[in-house]
């Protein structure tokens, strides 16, 4: 077993000299194009880097998807943007938002007329709020949300006349961020008093706990994304209804499965989000560094 491991850890040295295991974004107006990748449109990070995490927004020139951008030298994401205009056309991405530590999952929504962003900030033990004053390309920052906790992927939800804050969170030093969704709610989103839902962790599973974009309403009720982690991180995406959601009681039930498939090396995909008719979602792909 040890010599296993041994030669396991040299095999992926020397592969990993010639490959690169490299997040990327496609789109669609197609649903039904996701049970087979190669029918989505590819929006190709240069072979240096990854772009994960796509949320998409529409305007009146078309399309913004914000997502996290990550150069692998630096080893630390910050969030950009990119527009893709009626014709089709897609701009290069524009960085937006940048700090001293990691940025990624940039859940961005629309309240009244105004654009805000919650962007994962675990490596700074934060919920961080942060709203847009000249859209989409400046974002300041508000408030804390929560301070002194390890969370990822925060999506907010409005439902029921509530804000709900659904988290996948590390209790304990060390513990995964990858099987404990943790959910609360407020009558403002703009508050750190969150009350904690007295279910937590209200989904325990690897399989379907932890969030993979924003939540929408269908005409069967809301359905939650999340990602399908019990075969390696991010390998697939689940949608979930929700049957119960108040202060109480919390059960949601799977819909479907989008797994990665079309695409030879396509080993995984984790995010999914949607504006209009325009589907947004990241697969990650193993490619040659050099050709």
């Amino acid at each position: 077993m040890f010599i296993k491991k041994i030669a396991h850890k040299i095999f992926n040295k020397i592969l990993f000299l010639f490959y690169v295991d490299q997040w990327t974004i496609f789109y669609t107006n197609n649903i039904e194009a996701f049970k087979n990748f190669s029918l989505l449109k590819e929006i190709k990070p240069p072979i240096d880097r990854l772009y994960a995490d796509p949320f998409i927004v529409k305007n009146d020139k078309g399309y913004i998807i914000f997502f996290e951008e990550l150069i692998f030298l630096h080893k630390k994401g910050h969030i950009s943007a990119l527009e893709i205009d009626k014709n089709g056309i897609v701009s290069n991405p524009k960085k937006v938002l940048e700090k001293d530590y990691h940025l990624s999952y940039p859940y961005v929504f629309k309240y009244k007329n105004d654009y805000f962003m919650i962007p994962e900030t675990k490596n700074n033990k934060t919920i961080e709020l942060y709203k847009s004053h000249n859209f989409p390309y400046k974002w300041e920052f508000q408030k804390n949300l929560m301070e002194s906790i390890s969370a990822v992927d925060s999506s907010l939800f409005f439902y029921n006349n509530k804000w709900w804050l659904f988290s996948n969170i590390a209790i304990n030093e060390g513990d995964s961020t990858w099987d404990s969704l943790y959910l609360f709610y407020a009558d403002n989103f703009m508050t750190d008093s969150w009350n904690p839902h007295p279910l937590n962790p209200i989904v325990k599973d690897l399989s379907s706990a932890r969030p993979a974009g924003r939540i929408y309403m269908t005409e069967d009720g809301p359905i939650r994304p999340s990602q399908n982690c019990e075969q390696r991180y991010g390998y697939s995406i689940n949608l979930n209804k929700i049957v119960t959601l108040n202060e109480n009681s919390y059960e949601e039930i799977l819909l479907e499965e989008i797994k990665p498939k079309g695409i030879n090396g396509l080993r995984g995909t984790h995010t999914f989000n949607y504006e209009d008719d325009i589907y947004v979602t990241d697969g990650l792909i193993r490619r040659k560094k050099y050709k």
